[in-house]
């Protein structure tokens, strides 16, 4: 999945997406992320904070 929407992301030449999952990462998704410079983030329902990660990420890109 994480392949697949990297090259999604690059198809619409974006810098952020957001892909929700319940099951985690695989390492081989962890190594294809990294090697994008794509960070993946396992958080509950009750950690999501769209609002809040889009800050973080704009201030990363920024700084």
């Amino acid at each position: 999945m994480v392949n697949g929407f990297i090259g999604f992301l690059e198809d619409i030449k974006t810098n952020l997406g957001i892909i929700i999952t319940n099951q985690g990462f695989s390492p081989a998704a962890k190594n294809r992320a990294d090697a994008k410079d794509i960070r993946l983030e396992l958080l509950s329902i009750e950690e999501f904070d769209f609002a809040g990660m889009y800050e973080r990420f704009m201030r990363k890109k920024q700084g």
